[in-house]
C-alpha cells in the first residue's frame, strides 16, 4: 500500500517541521522526476512514482543521519502501513543490491542494520526500486542535475587530539554547505572506528595537512584501474604580497579526468575563496 498524494505531502509537510532542511526540497524534485518519467511509461502508475519520490527520504524526519534515515524510514512507513514506501526507503540507497557497498557511516545497532540486509537480500528489484534510484541520482534541492553531482560522496581524515591517530570519515555529499559542516562535525565526533570499511568509487577523498605548507605531494597508488577515486589534499595557508596562499593538490585518474577539469576545479575554487 501507498499513501494517496495528498496524505503524502502531508506526511513530507510534518517531517520537515521536525527537521527542516535541503532534504525536503531534493525529495520534492524527485517526486516531480520519479512522475515525469512514469508518465512515459504505459506499465507504471505515475501516481505511485510521485508518491514513493516524495516520501523516499521520509527517514530524515527523525534527524541528521547516515545508515539510520535508511532504518527510520522503512520502519516509520511500515508503522503507518505502507509497506510500498517502506521497500522503496530500504532499496534507494542500494543501486548495487549490496549492504557492504553502503557509503557513509552506519548509525543504527546490529540488529537494526541486519534488518534492512534481511530486507534488501531478498527483495527483487522492479521498475519502481529502479525509477526512483534513478531519480535520486539526478535531483538536487535546487532542481535536476548531471548525475555525476549527485552521486558524489566524501571521505576525510579526522584526527583525535588525545591520541594524535587518525580515523576515516564518510558523508554523504549535501547540497547545504551549513548542513554537511555540521553533518561531518557529528559524524567525526560519534564515530568510534579508525576505518569503516572500504572506499568505494563514488566518493570525493579529502586528506587535509594544515600544519605545513607545501609546493608538491603525491600519494602511493596500487595501480589498481579500478581505482577512481580522486584525491584532494590542502596545507597550511600564509600571507605573500599582501594575499593569502594555500597549497591545493589534486589527484585523479586520467581515464575520468582530464587537465582542463582540474583548471575548471581550481578557476571555481578561486571564485569561492574570492566570496568569503
Amino acid at each position: 500500500m501507498f499513501p494517496s498524494r495528498e496524505e503524502a505531502e502531508k506526511i513530507l509537510k510534518e517531517a520537515e517541521e521536525h527537521n527542516p532542511g535541503a532534504w525536503v526540497r531534493h525529495s520534492e524534485v524527485v517526486a516531480f522526476c520519479a512522475e515525469r518519467i512514469a508518465r512515459q511509461c504505459p506499465d507504471m502508475d505515475s501516481e505511485k512514482a510521485y508518491v514513493l519520490g516524495l516520501l523516499h527520504d521520509i527517514g530524515r524526519k527523525f534527524g541528521i543521519k547516515h545508515f539510520g534515515h535508511i532504518y527510520d524510514g522503512y520502519r516509520y512507513m511500515l508503522e503507518l502501513g505502507y509497506d510500498e514506501v517502506a521497500r522503496i526507503c530500504a532499496s534507494h540507497s542500494f543501486s548495487i543490491q549490496r549492504i557492504e557497498d553502503y557509503v557513509g557511516n552506519i548509525d543504527v545497532t546490529a540488529q537494526q542494520k541486519k534488518v534492512i540486509e534481511d530486507f534488501i537480500n531478498q527483495l527483487v528489484y522492479d521498475d519502481y526500486d529502479r525509477l526512483i534510484q534513478l531519480c535520486d541520482s539526478i535531483g538536487a534541492a535546487e532542481g535536476i542535475v548531471p548525475m555525476e553531482e549527485r552521486m558524489g560522496d566524501t571521505a576525510f581524515t579526522y584526527l583525535n587530539k588525545e591520541t594524535n591517530l587518525f580515523k576515516v570519515v564518510n558523508v554523504p555529499m549535501i547540497d547545504d554547505l551549513k548542513e554537511y559542516c555540521e553533518l561531518a562535525s557529528k559524524t567525526a565526533d560519534e564515530q568510534k572506528e579508525y576505518f569503516t570499511g572500504p572506499l568505494g568509487n563514488d566518493v570525493f577523498q579529502c586528506s587535509p595537512m594544515p600544519w605545513v605548507t607545501y609546493t608538491h605531494i603525491s600519494h602511493t597508488n596500487s595501480g589498481k584501474k579500478d581505482n577512481a577515486t580522486p584525491l584532494f589534499d590542502w596545507g597550511k595557508y600564509y600571507e605573500k604580497d599582501g594575499k593569502v596562499m594555500i597549497p591545493i593538490s589534486v589527484q585523479a585518474h586520467h581515464s575520468f579526468v582530464d587537465g582542463l577539469h582540474v583548471g575548471q576545479f581550481v578557476e571555481e575554487l578561486q571564485k569561492f575563496l574570492n566570496e568569503c
